[in-house]
């Protein structure tokens, strides 16, 4: 059949008595497949509009998840209400109804066939970032991935072909014959329609695509370090300390700090630092005085091996010898030390070093307090992909520290913060929800949140959250 074939006129033998047989029995046909489909996209519609409403009072759904399954949940509405329509269309024995009905069941084909071809995606994109199973249990993981890949190709074969075999049937002469063809220009246009519908469906597909891979980047990235560090990986380790450390989250970055130790040993690091002076290895055995894994604790001997770090020229060692000198820990309380050490990471460009300066002028230790500094500081920070720089920008914004008050730009720099795994952002969020300052009041979602910080080691979020208890 070609494509002109789709346009023909009806043939003049249409309503004989000779083509009765043939009419009648594909007007059942096109009767059932069109009910069948109305029941199906309206039940499917309902469901995602009950969805949507899930989504409007936070149920289910994470905060960091909450654009994306919009973007998703608003396609898949639109093609529901576009198979309703042509469904109905169908019914009626409209021409546009038929074409629209073919061209939904072959974008359905298309997609069916990606699932076919790609089933693989969902386990090297979306799965390692909601799936944490330990090494031990590694071969069930495999056992569930190639069950589930198997029941991906079977359920998308099967609608296939019933899809391709409904298009057959409608698409034969003696089904066009029930059709009423309108005038050629009509047909023009109704295409034309379609094929902006089918193109701004592809659009929205793409962007939600490109969304949901930018959104998990984070967690592709961080979930082999998780996986490999796991199999005894120490690189690996290292980068999943360094990720979480970087933003704010003191609960995991431990884990993994406890996973390197376990792997390498304070001797290692001791025979590295002091024999090889190598930086790094001064850092971590620093942080092993610090938190006391694997040795004693000792702050004064943490902050001998982070100052051999800093003189290494190791940034991770200036900015905690600057943590110490600020807070007193194994040495005497020194503000102006502190702020030199930050001072000359953030003109180096180290973003961790400008959002710990901009907490020193924000509360005015060793420095004037001084708000306007503090904020240029923290933007510094947050445009460098620091997240607690992030975090404590959004603070000064719902507070109107340096900056007009503008609970807006708060909001969405606390949700950047959060969705980073910043635990003080999360908490900060929260607070946001509790006031409904620039977020309706919403106390679930500040629980959640409230959860989240304190389960990145967060005091704010645990305090809060037994106060709503």
């Amino acid at each position: 059949m070609s494509f002109k074939d789709l346009f023909k006129d009806v043939p003049a033998d249409y309503g004989t008595e000779d083509n009765q047989y043939f009419v009648q029995e594909k007007l059942s046909f096109v009767t059932i497949i069109a009910w069948l489909f109305i029941i199906l996209s309206g039940l499917r519609s309902l469901i995602l509009i009950i969805l949507f409403g899930a989504i409007k009072l936070k149920l289910f759904f994470p905060i960091s998840m909450m654009s994306y399954a919009q973007s998703c949940l608003a396609s898949c509405l639109v093609l529901s209400f576009m198979m309703l329509i042509s469904s109905v269309g169908l019914l009626k024995r409209k021409q546009w109804g038929r074409l629209m009905f073919i061209t939904l069941l072959t974008i359905a084909i298309i997609r069916d066939l990606g699932d076919i071809f790609f089933p693989n995606l969902f386990y090297t994109w979306v799965v390692p970032g909601l799936i944490r199973t330990p090494v031990s249990e590694r071969h069930l993981l495999e056992m569930y991935r190639s069950a589930h890949i198997f029941s991906i190709v079977f359920w998308s074969i099967v609608p296939t072909v019933f899809f391709a075999w409904i298009i057959k049937k409608i698409l034969s002469k003696d089904i066009r014959q029930e059709f009423k063809q309108n005038d050629y220009d009509m047909r023009i246009k109704i295409l034309i329609v379609i094929l902006l519908l089918i193109t701004v469906f592809f659009i929205s597909w793409g962007a939600f695509y490109v969304s949901e891979r930018t959104h998990y980047k984070r967690v592709s990235e961080i979930t082999p370090y998780k996986r490999d560090c796991n199999n005894g990986r120490y690189d690996a380790c290292i980068q999943g300390f360094f990720y979480y450390a970087n933003q704010g989250n003191t609960d995991r970055d431990l884990v993994f700090f406890k996973k390197i130790v376990s792997i390498k040993g304070p001797n290692y690091f001791r025979s590295q630092c002091i024999e090889l002076k190598q930086s790094e290895s001064c850092f971590f055995l620093g942080k092993s005085y610090q938190l006391g894994v694997g040795v004693t604790k000792d702050l004064r001997t943490a902050t001998s091996f982070y100052r051999k770090a800093c003189d290494g020229g190791y940034a991770p060692g200036c900015i905690n010898l600057g943590f110490m000198y600020m807070n007193g820990y194994g040495v005497n309380k020194d503000y102006p030390i502190a702020v030199s050490l930050y001072r000359k990471l953030c003109n180096g460009g180290n973003a961790p070093g400008c959002s710990s300066l901009g907490l020193m002028y924000m509360n005015g230790y060793g420095v004037g307090k001084d708000y306007s500094t503090a904020v240029s500081l923290f933007k510094k920070a947050c445009d460098g992909g620091n997240a607690p720089g992030c975090s404590s920008l959004g603070f000064m914004y719902m507070n109107g520290y340096g900056v007009d008050k503008d609970y807006l730009t708060a909001v969405s720099l606390l949700k950047k913060a959060c969705d980073e795994g910043n635990a003080f952002g999360c908490s900060v969020l929260g607070f946001m929800y509790v006031k409904g300052y620039g977020v309706n009041k919403d106390k679930s979602m500040a629980t959640s949140l409230f959860k989240e910080g304190c389960n990145g080691g967060d005091a704010y979020g645990c305090k809060a959250l037994d106060s709503l208890f």
